[in-house]
């Protein structure tokens, strides 16, 4: 994808220079984008943009696009990536009316709806895409018991979907999806059952379609997943139940197995869930809903995680999903829900603006803005967040 689960990758552009030594000491301009959040209302869905200054970070509220589809907030909190862009598209899942809306990103960041298309599939939740291949992870439903799975779709011209025939991989019922993502190349995909216990791994054939490698079962609820940026056989996972943490893993071949890279634990995390890491695959940031709290990991170079420390906010609002911006000088969090009260309160919804401190302390940010969202977000349940190169 350009690859975007959280975040493009960045273009610098220089001003115009005469010479090759103006060109070298030139100052380079920080790209502008824009920040995307899924309001999911339980009526009529819409997404919330914010301009983004590139220099300090900080958001400004851009406009309300609605996606011409419904929300869901039974779904909220519980999956990742629910919007992804490529090139001048935007795309997000519309839970409560099982479809895919379409959106052009205009120059100044606001957006022009495009369509909807049909999810192949019951309360779609994540969405992926590698250059003109867009996958899908529909969760079903409990009650009535109804069947999740994975399904592609071709990209054309006009940013449009197609279904893709026969790519559509089956769950069992309960199993409840939660996450699904390509790695850079667009070569292997993986997805996260939260319910049963697995992560699945594909190979993706010139067709588009999806071939089972080798699942990895018995893990303890992955819910959040990201692929290394500079190792794309590596990706993350976040455990959120028995003994909640924190895995990584690395693909075999294609009837190779995947193997568990290392693991680690604490009990006091609660329930790690959305993921980020920095451009150099060094530095993984997890959020935690119950403790309000990003936790740093360094990643070595052999994929082995070690655990640093927790930038905790106070307030008891549950954080949410985690982006950071192309350049890796600021992450963007999203806060929502009340867990300070045993989760039963709305409250409004935030935006935390953090900057990278490059240190191993207090997570491993700072903070720099906390931007409240629309009072009448108080009763939505906004879920996923992308920061886009305009």
């Amino acid at each position: 994808m350009i690859r975007i689960g959280s975040l493009l990758t960045g273009i610098f552009l220089a001003g115009t220079l005469f010479g090759s030594a103006a060109l070298a000491d030139a100052p380079k301009e920080k790209v502008k984008s824009a920040v995307y959040i899924v309001d999911n209302f339980p009526g009529p869905n819409a997404i919330e943009a914010f301009v983004r200054d590139p220099h300090t970070g900080t958001l400004t509220l851009k406009g309300r696009y609605p996606t011409g589809g419904t929300g869901d907030v039974s779904i909220a909190a519980t999956t990742s990536h629910s919007l992804v862009a490529s090139d001048r598209h935007l795309y997000v899942v519309n839970a409560g009316s099982d479809n895919i809306s379409t959106f052009f990103i205009e120059r100044d960041g606001s957006l022009r709806l495009v369509g909807t298309t049909p999810s192949q599939g019951v309360q779609p939740v994540s969405l992926t895409i590698s250059d003109d291949l867009l996958y899908v992870a529909n969760r079903g439903r409990i009650a009535p018991p109804i069947a999740g799975g994975y399904s592609g779709f071709r990209v054309k011209e006009d940013g449009t979907l197609r279904p893709l025939q026969n790519s559509t991989f089956p769950l069992s019922p309960g199993d409840i999806p939660t996450e699904i993502l390509f790695n850079e190349e667009g070569t292997r995909l993986i997805a996260s059952r939260g319910f049963g216990n697995i992560v699945d791994t594909f190979v993706v054939d010139h067709n588009g379609l999806l071939s089972h490698s080798d699942p990895v079962a018995n893990q303890a609820g992955p819910l959040g997943a990201i692929f290394s940026p500079i190792r794309p056989h590596e990706f993350f996972v976040s455990l959120a139940t028995t003994t909640p943490g924190l895995a990584s893993y690395r693909l075999g071949g294609r009837n190779g197995h995947t193997q568990i890279i290392s693991t680690v634990l604490d009990a006091n995390l609660v329930d790690p869930c959305w993921l980020s890491i920095s451009n150099d695959g060094q530095r993984l940031f997890a959020s935690v809903p119950a403790l309000s709290a990003i936790v740093l990991y360094s990643v070595d170079h052999a994929g082995r995680l070690q655990q640093k420390s927790t930038h905790v906010t106070p307030g008891g609002i549950a954080s949410l999903d985690v982006a950071l911006d192309s350049s890796g000088q600021h992450l963007y969090r999203l806060r929502a829900f009340d867990f300070a009260s045993g989760g039963t309160i709305p409250v409004v919804p935030f935006i935390d603006v953090l900057k990278l401190t490059g240190q191993d302390t207090d997570g491993g940010v700072a903070p720099v803005q906390s931007l409240a969202l629309s009072p009448d977000l108080q009763f939505a349940g906004p879920n996923g967040m992308l920061v886009v190169d305009l």
